[in-house]
């Protein structure tokens, strides 16, 4: 009714639905069966809705164990997130670690929710810094994301904009203010 009376009278049909973001504050077990209830309440409307569940970010396994042993057969993707920074040489080469990690989420995937593809989304990441390095590195990350694309099924770096006002999170892709906006090398 107020998708309507704002103009919309029709379902926007979103496929594609988050089943939250980030929740290591609880219990792997408790965050998957809240959300299998969500998933399950949402089905009944469309049985063709899409879900991606928090996952960990590397080096958390255990947390996906717990979150893929509820939801299983629901999960169509399951978040990866990651944010770092460091010398040259970790920052250009960092895609290596994250190529060994896609592998083994991958079998994690596979030996927990057995019959089903299960794909990784990659839906936040970011060298965490705005310099030619990070830029290097983000476009070697992609080229892996693309090499390992039977397991990464999306991807999307974090942080897109932010206000010169604030100092926090300082490696936006586009820095912006009032009067003017500046592209960081992972943009171009």
């Amino acid at each position: 009714a107020l998708r309507a009376k704002n103009g919309h009278p029709e379902p926007y049909n979103v496929r594609y639905w988050s089943l939250d973001n980030e929740q290591w504050i609880m219990d792997s077990r408790d965050y998957g069966r809240l959300a299998r209830e969500t998933a399950e309440a949402m089905i009944e409307r469309d049985p063709n809705l899409v879900f991606w569940v928090v996952g960990c970010y590397p080096g958390l396994e255990s947390y996906n164990e717990g979150v893929l042993e509820e939801l299983g057969e629901i999960t169509d993707y399951l978040s990866l997130h990651a944010y770092w920074d460091g010398d040259y040489g970790w920052t250009v080469a960092s895609n290596l670690e994250f190529e060994k990690e896609f592998v083994k989420l991958d079998e994690q995937l596979k030996r927990l929710v057995p019959g089903k593809k299960t794909w990784i989304a990659f839906d936040e990441w970011n060298p965490g810094v705005r310099t030619l390095q990070a830029g290097i590195g983000a476009a070697a990350l992609m080229n892996s994301m693309e090499r390992h694309s039977d397991k990464v099924g999306m991807s999307a770096p974090a942080l897109w904009y932010h206000a010169n006002t604030t100092k926090v999170w300082d490696n936006s892709l586009v820095k912006y203010d009032q009067t003017r906006m500046c592209v960081s090398p992972l943009y171009r």
